[in-house]
């Protein structure tokens, strides 16, 4: 307390709100022994809560263990509180039936509620297989083979162009030893090879290690360490960028000849739960460290936000942050699994909000996804525009790595309403 000097308020603890209480029963059955001692057991009537929520347990001489839950009337009301203690004994119950299986298999709710709870979810996710991100783009390539996936500076792939250069790059890297959940680096700057070179490891099997090359050396180095990664792919352009590259097996993809390589889709064995990415962040310690995601993880994540957003063919999505920034995994993966066309934001442009506004203008962007403070740059972009920002086909702005104040959009509000562009 003397160090954290907390913040204090009358009827609230200054460092927690809830508590568990264990006692034993012991000294109360010693009274009851006691010669000429008649004891009783009385009830207390309502109790204070002295926290937001407290569970009391209390272990009794013939084993069994009585449990209370004291709680503030103003947070809880009793149905929620029932459902909370069933949720509890349930998990004791898993517990005592196997102590060694994981937490986070350990079940909450009862057959009844969970019965509920899907008769409310949206029909297109419920219990809906999660699937590997790859099988999903290799799905739009068969559904709309010449549809546009993916345009950069001019140059654009259709759905059946970017699958199979994805696959004869894929080819080869399993050639090279790649296999389901290897850890391969890929150093690029943004760019159609880019997001190939992403698929195509996804499809040997591997999970993808994004090395931005604009990242400080040190950094780089970190995480080329950390990540265990034994092979790069990369640019010519920015090879020399990669610390320890000697080291390592590097493949520069504009140089690469796969002219002999298969467009096939490669037969790799890879389910939902198997690696998808490690992607660095800034960690509490101030060394990077590496979040690892599987495929279910970002399908969980796209099946649940369909019935809120449709997203669909006719969407184009812009790939605007760096594919080091988790954020960028919703925007490749948004736009190539639903069907969409996926621009890739060339780096200066992501940094001229004008710029960017006149890119949005021309793909006529339908999905922009940004951080508050990008957006807020974007918005200043708009008041200053002779257009007046006009021309924008946006249909969905979705925010996200930073918290974000809804008063900074009133400017936004204000010109556009909350239905347009």
């Amino acid at each position: 307390m003397e160090v954290l000097q907390p913040q204090r308020q009358l009827g609230t603890h200054a460092l927690f709100q809830v508590v568990h209480n264990h006692q034993r029963a012991q000294a109360m059955e010693k009274a009851r022994s006691l010669p000429g001692l008649v004891v009783e057991d009385a009830a207390s009537g309502t109790r204070a809560a002295q926290f937001e929520l407290a569970l009391d347990s209390t272990e009794l001489v013939d084993g069994s263990i009585h449990l209370s839950l004291v709680h503030a009337v103003e947070l809880f009301d009793r149905a929620s509180m029932e459902r909370m203690a069933g949720h509890y004994v349930r998990v004791l119950q898993a517990l005592a039936d196997d102590g060694a299986q994981e937490v986070g298999s350990l079940p909450l709710l009862g057959e009844d509620e969970r019965q509920a709870l899907l008769r409310q979810a949206p029909a297109a996710i419920a219990l809906r297989a999660a699937g590997c991100l790859h099988g999903r783009v290799e799905s739009q390539a068969r559904c709309q083979p010449q549809a546009p996936a993916l345009r950069s500076e001019g140059h654009t792939l259709s759905y059946a162009q970017l699958n199979a250069e994805a696959n004869r790059l894929a080819h080869r890297l399993i050639a090279l030893g790649v296999r389901p959940e290897s850890r391969v680096g890929i150093a690029m700057q943004r760019s159609v090879e880019m997001v190939v070179g992403l698929l195509a490891i996804l499809k040997a099997g591997g999970a993808y290690v994004p090395l931005d090359p604009d990242y400080p050396v040190d950094r780089l180095a970190h995480m080329v360490e950390d990540s265990g990664i034994a092979l790069v792919l990369t640019q010519a352009a920015v090879r020399e960028r990669i610390p320890g590259a000697v080291a390592l097996q590097v493949l520069e993809i504009d140089t690469l000849d796969l002219s002999g390589e298969p467009g096939t889709d490669p037969q790799v064995e890879v389910n939902p739960d198997s690696l998808a990415y490690v992607i660095y962040t800034s960690g509490s310690t101030g060394r990077p460290k590496g979040a690892q995601l599987s495929h279910r993880n970002v399908a969980r994540l796209l099946d649940a936000t369909e019935a809120w957003f449709g997203f669909g063919p006719d969407d184009v999505w812009t790939l605007f942050h760096s594919y080091a920034f988790d954020f960028s995994v919703w925007e490749i993966f948004g736009a190539l699994c639903t069907g969409g066309r996926l621009v890739v934001v060339p780096y200066w442009v992501s940094r001229s909000p004008q710029d960017f506004l006149a890119l949005l203008r021309a793909e006529r962007v339908t999905v922009l996804n940004q951080t508050p403070s990008a957006f807020g740059q974007l918005v200043h972009a708009v008041e200053q525009d002779e257009e007046g920002g006009s021309g924008l086909s946006l249909r969905h702005v979705v925010f996200g790595g930073e918290a974000l104040e809804p008063e900074s959009l009133r400017p936004w509000f204000d010109r556009f309403g909350d239905e347009s562009p």
